[in-house]
């Protein structure tokens, strides 16, 4: 996976377990859960891999999530959304 936006390349590639769960908790509640999400939709990945999706999701998705739930509030037709698996948004050009 690319860390292209959360990290210089190669950078997390020591990432630990607690290094997870410190992500987690920066962006999470409940950050236990999250990394036991976060692992069971990422199988395949890295540590590394788990950290950025975690990271990626608190700044990104969070932010895409609640302008969906400001819109849904104020419309009554469909919104639609979709999330992309981590390992659709793999690119090998900057791996």
């Amino acid at each position: 996976m690319s860390t292209l936006y959360v990290a210089p390349h190669g950078k997390l590639a020591d990432t630990t377990n607690a290094d997870v769960l410190a992500a987690a908790r920066w962006v999470s509640d409940a950050p236990e859960d999250l990394v036991d999400t976060s692992r069971a939709e990422n199988l395949t990945e890295s540590r590394a891999d788990v950290r950025v999706a975690i990271l990626s999701d608190g700044m990104f998705g969070a932010s895409t999530r609640s302008l969906i739930q400001a819109h849904a509030a104020r419309t009554r037709e469909t919104i639609y959304t979709h999330r992309f698996p981590i390992s659709m948004l793999r690119s090998m050009s900057i791996d």
